[in-house]
């Protein structure tokens, strides 16, 4: 959620790589804006998500306001056939 009378621009991001922007409006007056995406990742092991944000000195509201989480769409299994 963001404050009042400040806008913000985030990106999600995959090993360093941008997979998703969001922004969110703070219009000036008594309205705070929200932003929300829904992306799905195929990640391994060590693998590094991230939310960064992109407006130096803006902010939003932490707590429980914001969060970010994910869950296990369907399990792989990438091993190698052994050969020789």
């Amino acid at each position: 959620m963001g404050f009042i009378g400040h806008n913000g621009h985030f990106q999600v991001v995959h090993n360093g790589n941008m997979v998703c922007r969001m922004y969110v409006a703070g219009v000036s007056g008594t309205v705070t804006d929200t932003s929300a995406a829904s992306i799905v990742l195929y990640l391994e092991k060590g693998d590094m998500v991230a939310i960064q944000n992109l407006d130096s000195g803006e902010y939003v509201f932490g707590d429980h306001y914001s969060f970010f989480s994910g869950f296990l769409l369907k399990e792989t299994d990438n091993i190698p056939s052994v050969v020789g």
